[in-house]
């Protein structure tokens, strides 16, 4: 994602209530990004989902052919990380095998 936090930056972000850095959509596909869809979504009154969890890195620069700058690359296993425990907290909310059989 690109919006003008230090590239490496993690953002984890609900984009259903939450505002969403807009950035004007190419004219073309290339260009149309998550809140654009989100946005083209309201627009058109389709229903979201109730919650929607984005995990962002802040890139350098978007580039075709180049690879993941040394901030980005250097921060994997802390995105690695905060997927790991934001899936935590969701299966730990889960009900269990044992409570759904008592239901």
């Amino acid at each position: 994602m690109k919006t003008g936090f230090p590239a490496g930056s993690i953002r984890v972000f609900d984009p259903v209530p939450d505002a969403m850095p807009a950035q004007p959509a190419e004219k073309s596909a290339h260009g149309f990004g998550i809140s654009q869809v989100i946005s083209l979504a309201r627009l058109l009154n389709q229903a979201l989902p109730e919650k929607m969890i984005l995990i962002g890195v802040e890139a350098m620069q978007f580039n075709i052919g180049q690879g993941l700058s040394n901030e980005v690359s250097g921060n994997l296993s802390a995105v690695a990380f905060t997927i790991e425990e934001i899936l935590r907290k969701i299966l730990e909310k889960r009900p269990s095998q044992d409570e759904k059989t008592q239901l």
